[in-house]
C-alpha cells in the first residue's frame, strides 16, 4: 500500500518540477500517520507500506515520534521510505529499522561534486558515502537514483558518477536519461537561452 503523510519540498533542485506545484509544505500528524497503517492493515490485510512523500525524513522529530507509535501499536509491518542523504543519522537510521523500515530510496543524481552544485542539489558525494555505509550497517537496502546527460556534464563527470557506484555498492540503482521538466527553473533557464523549445506545451 502506498501512503503520502507530506505535500510539497523545501528544496529547489534545478531539475526538479515539484517546487511549482506547491508555495509550502504540508504535514500530517504522526498520530495520523498511525491511523491510516493500521486503517490499511485492517481494511487490506497488508503489513507491507511505501512512503511516497519526496524526503519522508524533513522533520527528524516527527519521523522519530512515527517510529515510536508503530512499536508502541505493536505493528508488525515492513516499509519503504524515499529521502536525501543529508536528513539522516545514525539516530533516525535506528528508529527506522526498528520500526520496520527495509529499504531506503535516496535521489543521488551524481557522484560528482560539480553537477551535484549545478543541480542546486545541496548535497555532497561525501554525505552519501556516509548515508550508505549507515544502512548497509543497519541491514537496509539502499535504492540510488541518478541522471545521466545534465546540461554541462562531461565524459568525465560521468566516469566520476560510475566509480561511486562501484565504490558504495547499492543494492539497486537506477540511472535516468536527463529531461527537463515543464515549472523546474532548469527547464525555464533553458527555454530563455533557446536551447530548448518549450516542446511540453506542443506537445
Amino acid at each position: 500500500i502506498s501512503l503520502l503523510t507530506i505535500r510539497g519540498c523545501p528544496y529547489k533542485c534545478s531539475y526538479c518540477s515539484h517546487p511549482s506545484w506547491y508555495k509550502y509544505t504540508r504535514f500530517s500528524s504522526p498520530e495520523y500517520v498511525i491511523s491510516e497503517i493500521e486503517y490499511c492493515m485492517k481494511r487490506y490485510k497488508t503489513s507491507s507500506f511505501q512512503f511516497f512523500d519526496d524526503t519522508f525524513t524533513i522533520k527528524k522529530s516527527r519521523i522519530l515520534k512515527i517510529c515510536d507509535l508503530i512499536r508502541e501499536r505493536g505493528l508488525n509491518i515492513k516499509f519503504l521510505i524515499l529521502t536525501r542523504v543529508d536528513l539522516i543519522d545514525e539516530e533516525i537510521i535506528q528508529a527506522l529499522k526498528r520500526a520496520g523500515c527495509s529499504c531506503i530510496s535516496f535521489g543521488i543524481e551524481s557522484g560528482d561534486q560539480t553537477i551535484l552544485d549545478k543541480m542546486r542539489k545541496g548535497t555532497t558525494v561525501e554525505q552519501a558515502k556516509r548515508a550508505f555505509s549507515l544502512c548497509k550497517k543497519y541491514d537496509i537496502d539502499i535504492v540510488a537514483y541518478f541522471i545521466i546527460g545534465y546540461p554541462g556534464e562531461k565524459r568525465e563527470n560521468i566516469q566520476n558518477t560510475i566509480r561511486f557506484i562501484q565504490e558504495t555498492e547499492p543494492d539497486w540503482f537506477k540511472a535516468n536519461i536527463f529531461v527537463p521538466y515543464p515549472g523546474s527553473p532548469l527547464y525555464e533557464e533553458l527555454l530563455k537561452e533557446g536551447k530548448i523549445s518549450d516542446f511540453w506545451k506542443d506537445m
